[in-house]
């Protein structure tokens, strides 16, 4: 994967992006089937662009049979 940037993106941000909520995401997480996410403070957490980008891309080359 290219060099990005990595910002850091909220909840609502990253529901967004994966079309997925909240529920799903922290169940996936569990498993291990998403990245898990970041502590920033006491009740506050987010998760690297670049670890949501890397896992939107593998649904894709999942999707796709495993070719990029």
């Amino acid at each position: 994967m290219n060099k990005l940037l990595c910002q850091i993106l909220g909840l609502h941000e990253v529901e967004s992006a994966v079309n997925l909520k909240k529920s799903s995401l922290y169940a996936m997480i569990q498993r291990g089937e998403f990245p898990a996410q970041v502590s920033l403070g006491k009740r506050k957490v987010g998760w690297r662009s670049t670890d949501v980008a890397e896992w939107i891309e593998s649904r894709t080359s999942v999707k796709n049979g495993g070719v990029k």
